[in-house]
């Protein structure tokens, strides 16, 4: 109750929990869950994206894989282990908007300002619908979820296939070509170095929940 009277109304303490002293809030998380909300419309000129062509792009994520082709390195963290293991990747419509509101709208980037984008009145929120990319895993590396995002967006416009993904996350070439890639093409070569693309907007983008083990915690409700 202390804490909740001096936090603003959207906030509230609803329990609390003593910790190990060895608790870290980063890394004794075991996964994280992040939402990304899209419209279906990406640019007032383009046409309706493919959700159903990103789904099957999203679903090739699953899995323990090298990530490296889906984030920003710092050359200062020399950081070597790229592998990261992807619990859940969906898209979802956003149904519990009400009626009366305008359409929720994907940012646009151009160079390094992000502004919102203006859309014809004709686009209603029953035509420009909301979507959520809901990506759960044990662990991202440094900009993972918006360069991801940014290849389903490539995807969903007709620039690229579902099966770049597989080509993205083929980077040892001595391990087995990806059957997509076979027989897509009959020349694949590893992919070691991470292609030019931008990453989208981290405006739309949601921390939505830590999860921690169970036995981290021992809740208590009991205001102090």
């Amino acid at each position: 109750s202390i804490l909740n009277s001096i936090l603003p109304d959207s906030v509230r303490v609803l329990a609390w929990s003593p910790v190990h002293a060895d608790f870290d809030a980063r890394f004794s998380c075991s996964a994280r869950h992040y939402k990304y909300f899209f419209s279906l419309y990406e640019s007032p000129s383009s046409p309706a994206l493919d959700i159903e062509a990103m789904r099957l792009a999203a679903g090739r994520l699953v899995g323990e894989h090298d990530f490296r082709n889906f984030c920003r390195i710092d050359p200062s963290k020399q950081l070597d282990n790229f592998h990261r293991r992807i619990i859940s990747a969906e898209i979802n419509p956003v149904d519990n908007l009400p009626t009366s509101s305008p359409p929720v709208l994907s940012p646009v980037e151009q160079g390094n300002t992000t502004r919102p984008a203006v859309y014809p009145e004709s686009l209603s929120p029953q035509t420009n619908r909301l979507f959520v990319f809901d990506l759960v895993g044990t662990a991202f590396l440094y900009n993972m979820v918006r360069h991801i995002v940014s290849v389903l967006f490539l995807v969903g416009s007709g620039h690229e296939k579902p099966t770049v993904v597989d080509q993205l996350l083929y980077t040892d070439p001595s391990k087995p070509i990806p059957p997509s890639l076979i027989s897509a093409s009959k020349n694949v070569d590893a992919i070691e170095c991470k292609p030019e693309y931008s990453h989208a907007s981290p405006l739309p983008l949601l921390l939505y929940r830590c999860i921690y083990p169970e036995a981290s915690f021992q809740w208590v409700s009991t205001p102090i």
